[in-house]
């Protein structure tokens, strides 16, 4: 069997998936699974989910014909198609890894022309007289900007994107607009040459902008990486907290993914202190944020030295993290409301451990000994951990569709679907018709 799958792609559930066929799949909370239409690729077609608008998801795909290009579907073998070839022949009009999102039911996504041959903002306003060019934020439309971290916010459309220094480099800046041509960076370029941001460590909150972002280098006299505060525009984008504020780490806070509990909103972020006096200076413990400068403050020290605080996740009112000391090997499984009263561990591993959370289910993955796999789901009421399977395979990705859970299993280079039924109690794999494996090459 060839180890490279080709990919596909489940319109409604947002995943990629991979089977013996190409083409788009389509599957539901029942662990079914469906071919809506085969597509014309030799090999991993890694499709991208974009948006959707009045019932109909916009994705991009590859094909042998025409490369990667803007695809449709409203879930029919007849309504999936390709929009429209911009670069004709076998060159792609979508870059690779380029994202896309709905924003005043338009959809923006990074793609080029023959035309407009550089990478830049484009827009699909419709069907029918399909996409259209909207703005480079380069000096030329043959330059590439790569626009990504698209984030609609108050109206306004926020994207990462590439920018002319002067010098014959480019800078990553941020920018905002209402999807025109005419754009406004989010950080003042006095305070920012390069923005450093991105959607990953973002976060909407009571009707701000919470996020990641540069305040200048602290060789040039910036602060660093700080915790930004936006109302959407460069006068209302302020520095909440800068959180490092020593010359260590280059004065970067390292501000992990922020998830909200609610009242307050939690991460990762170190501030260089050598709590443990070793001279490392590295201290990376779980902090805290009411929205205000005095109310934005560590949680607490959970371990002497540096702690690798990693799987933050949230169901909205209580947040759980895998922590490991300094020099442990010990997976601990933390869990806080934002408060030091709140925050215990509630569970510990020897080996490797992910968290997952959809709605209000958290899932665990467990690396054990010999390289099983263990997959657990919390209980909420008693904060204990139960063991659903063993998998003898790694165990790459866990998610959940109402009361089911899917892991994505490696199987020899290519990832297994399986799903969990509640009521069987245990994990079966999803098979197509024919009885063939379902995996994801990506997701």
């Amino acid at each position: 069997m060839d180890n490279e799958q080709p990919a596909t792609y489940t319109y409604s559930e947002l995943v990629n998936l991979t089977s013996y066929d190409v083409g788009l799949y389509r599957f539901g909370s029942d662990g079914s699974a469906k071919l809506v239409r085969n597509i014309d690729h030799t090999g991993a077609v890694d499709a991208m989910f974009f948006g959707e608008i009045n019932g109909i998801t916009f994705f991009s795909t590859r094909t042998d014909t025409n490369g990667r290009e803007l695809w449709r579907t409203d879930g029919s073998s007849d309504g999936t198609y390709m929009v429209q070839d911009l670069n004709p022949g076998t060159a792609n009009d979508i870059f690779y890894g380029a994202e896309g999102i709905v924003f005043n039911n338009a959809l923006y996504f990074g793609g080029l022309s023959q035309a407009y041959p550089g990478t830049a903002l484009w827009t699909l306003v419709n069907e029918s007289t399909g996409p259209e060019f909207v703005t480079n934020t380069r000096s030329s439309t043959s330059s590439n900007a790569d626009p990504s971290d698209f984030l609609v916010y108050d109206g306004r459309l926020i994207f990462n994107a590439l920018e002319d220094n002067g010098s014959g480099g480019t800078n990553h800046k941020v920018f905002v607009g209402t999807g025109t041509a005419g754009n406004d960076t989010l950080i003042d370029s006095t305070v920012s040459s390069n923005d450093g941001f991105s959607t990953d460590q973002a976060l909407i909150f009571k009707g701000d902008l919470y996020f990641q972002g540069s305040a200048g280098l602290y060789a040039d006299g910036g602060k660093g990486d700080v915790l930004y505060k936006s109302d959407g525009t460069q006068a209302g984008t302020k520095v909440l907290a800068d959180i490092n504020e020593t010359s260590y780490l280059n004065s970067d806070a390292r501000i992990g993914n922020l998830v909200s509990v609610g009242n307050y909103f939690v991460f990762s972020a170190n501030d260089a202190a050598d709590d443990d006096s070793n001279t490392t200076y590295d201290n990376s413990e779980i902090w805290v944020s009411d929205g205000t400068t005095a109310g934005t403050q560590m949680i607490k020290n959970l371990q002497l030295g540096s702690t690798y605080i990693g799987s933050l996740v949230s169901n909205g009112t209580t947040a759980y993290f895998v922590a490991v000391a300094e020099g442990s090997s010990t997976f601990e499984i933390w869990r806080t409301q934002g408060t030091a009263a709140t925050t215990e561990m509630i569970d510990s591993f020897e080996g490797e451990t992910y968290l997952y959370s959809y709605g209000d289910q958290v899932i665990a993955v467990t690396r054990e000994a010999y390289g099983s796999y263990v997959v657990y789901q919390l209980n909420g009421a008693t904060n204990d951990f139960a063991p659903l399977h063993t998998f003898p395979s790694p165990v790459d990705y866990a998610f959940a569709l109402g009361d089911r859970i899917f892991v994505l299993i490696d199987n020899m280079g290519w990832k297994e679907l399986w799903s969990y039924n509640k009521g069987d109690g245990d994990f079966t794999k999803v098979t197509i018709e024919g009885d063939y494996n379902v995996g994801v090459n990506a997701h």
